[in-house]
């Protein structure tokens, strides 16, 4: 893993203000949702990170604490019980509703590695998915995009360019 760090007051930082923002309002939103439909509060949501996208939260991965599995109306929301995560029963209205709430309120808003582009990083170049978090170091003060070792591939422009980079590198 690679951490890109933002230089203070650069254009790259404060896109990663924001995408962090927005990943932990997300977030806070499909924990909201699930707890409504359930009267149970999820201990963590799952999301995608493949193909460009940056964080989609789905409410197809969501995990609960044991001790409250007991608690779900299965016609809510249903358990693998291979992975131990649940996901919403679709075969009942009340899952569907959560279903439906949850993808128009929450995975429509995924994030994606859009905003990173005009910063000369890439997420997606040719056929390769790289992984990568937008992140607020709080013990430091500073915004950094957690990625994958091949990021660096998905370089263009000024990203290419070390002198020029909005963002210092370290592994």
């Amino acid at each position: 893993m690679i951490k890109l760090v933002a230089k203070k007051g650069s254009a790259l930082e404060q896109t990663l203000k924001e995408m962090t923002e927005q990943m932990a309002k997300n977030y806070a939103d499909g924990k909201r949702i699930v707890k409504e439909a359930t009267g149970v509060e999820p201990e963590s949501l799952g999301y995608r990170w493949a193909w460009g996208d940056v964080a989609t939260f789905l409410p197809d991965m969501v995990k609960f604490k044991q001790e409250d599995w007991n608690k779900i109306d299965e016609k809510v929301m249903r358990r693998d019980k291979r992975n131990n995560y649940f996901k919403p029963s679709k075969r009942y209205d009340a899952g569907k509703r959560l279903y439906n709430q949850f993808i128009e309120e929450v995975s429509k808003k995924c994030l994606t590695d859009e905003p990173l582009k005009k910063h000369g990083i890439q997420a997606m170049f040719g056929m390769q998915s790289v992984w990568v978090q937008p992140f607020h170091d709080e013990e430091k003060d500073r915004y950094v995009l957690l990625a994958g070792d091949s990021l660096p591939h998905g370089f263009t422009g000024k990203a290419k360019k070390e002198k020029e980079r909005e963002f210092t590198i370290e592994y």
